[in-house]
């Protein structure tokens, strides 16, 4: 009589291999500007915001890009932030404002993956879609002016807004997306409006 023994620990593995693959693919961010795709490409393949630990970058990269740029090719630097046990976290329904720490599972995951030009380099004209909100700073100390282009996805492009470099592309962040950063936190405290004496910034 043939064993089911080998033929269900085959579609063991190929069931968990499908969930861990399907966990880690998770995230996209399809809004990314055409020639500058780097999520889940090259260097990044294989490594996911939220699920890569520090050890699964290390062996990709070294320790030299753990949060400070580093050498990734000709054009671009890289610098990778990973979620802190002590980071805070703020979130506001209604007439509460909740502090919220992150469960132990997600400390030291990929949180942030943030490229950084060599020379800032020229977008073509009409580059973002009504996709992307605009938000207009300056840079401290410099007082250069800049935009800032994000999607709902969590993709943030930084880009020139004044002189000779106007429309030049800095800086390019992926982020964990807010969907995916609200089970990552559990919620340690909570205070009504009325308790709170100082206006806070919500971070989202």
């Amino acid at each position: 009589m043939l064993s089911l023994r080998p033929i269900r620990a085959v579609g063991l593995s190929l069931a968990l291999g499908l969930v861990v693959n399907t966990f880690a693919q998770g995230i996209r961010f399809p809004n990314e500007i055409k020639g500058h795709e780097f999520y889940d490409q090259g260097k990044l393949k294989g490594l996911a915001l939220k699920t890569s630990s520090r050890e699964d970058v290390k062996l990709a990269f070294g320790s030299d890009c753990d949060w400070t740029y580093c050498d990734y090719n000709d054009k671009w630097e890289v610098m990778f932030v990973y979620l802190e046990s002590f980071w805070p976290y703020r979130d506001v329904k209604g007439d509460y404002e909740y502090e919220l720490t992150p469960f132990p599972q997600f400390v030291d995951r990929l949180w942030l993956i943030d490229f950084k030009a060599k020379k800032s380099l020229p977008l073509p004209r009409h580059t973002f879609s009504p996709k992307f909100d605009k938000e207009v700073t300056q840079v401290p100390h410099s007082g250069t002016e800049i935009l800032y282009y994000r999607d709902p996805t969590g993709l943030i492009y930084t880009v020139i807004n004044e002189g000779v470099s106007k429309g030049n592309l800095l800086n390019i962040t992926y982020r964990v997306p807010l969907a995916d950063r609200k089970d990552m936190f559990f919620v340690i405290g909570q205070r009504h409006k009325t308790d709170i004496v100082q206006p806070r910034l919500i971070q989202n």
